[in-house]
């Protein structure tokens, strides 16, 4: 219920949500909870926004027989970025999916790993971009290479897409080359 009441909780009258349908591309005057909805195969929870998209495209509508209508997920061109809109809650798995598949569209997720594994990207004063990939378990952990890149600390060279093998509490560090570089 992003942008819809003032900090006294008062509503606001005009077009939801309220002075951002520009950045959004869609409007809502309806709101309910869900019962039996779902979005993309996972269970709606605790309210669903009613979306209707303008310039905005649908993501993902809900899956119900009289509110499939509706967007449940926008994606909206705004300026020289984009603006998603959740308009529901999803369970921990489906926002969790759904949250990785945007960061995945826009270069924002570079590997595809989670806790206890953390990855970071970063640029130096050479403008040269580095990978740090933590490995927070006692165990060794293995995850997809996602960039070409010569080693600032670990092993060899790797290219994208081949297994990195983190030891346990192990950490690599990667500057990022092109294919032809990386030998």
């Amino acid at each position: 219920r992003s942008f819809f009441a003032d900090e006294n909780v008062k509503v606001y009258h005009d077009k939801q949500p309220h002075g951002m349908t520009d950045v959004f591309g869609m409007t809502y005057n309806q709101y309910t909870a869900p019962k039996q909805v779902t979005v993309a195969g996972f269970d709606a929870k605790w309210w669903m926004e009613f979306l209707i998209p303008d310039a905005a495209q649908t993501i993902a509508s809900y899956e119900h027989p009289y509110w499939s209508r509706y967007a449940a997920v926008t994606k909206n061109r705004f300026g020289r970025g984009l603006a998603y809109y959740i308009g529901t809650y999803l369970e921990k798995d489906g926002m969790k999916t759904l949250l990785r598949q945007i960061l995945k569209e826009n270069g924002l997720l570079t590997v595809d790993a989670e806790f206890p594994l953390i990855v970071k990207r970063a640029t130096n004063e050479n403008d040269e971009h580095l990978l740090f990939i933590l490995n927070y378990s006692a165990q060794e952990r293995e995850i997809p290479f996602p960039l070409s890149g010569k080693p600032i600390l670990h092993g060899g060279l790797l290219r994208r897409e081949q297994r990195l093998a983190l030891p346990p509490w192990g950490a690599a560090v990667w500057e990022e080359t092109n294919d032809a570089e990386s030998g």
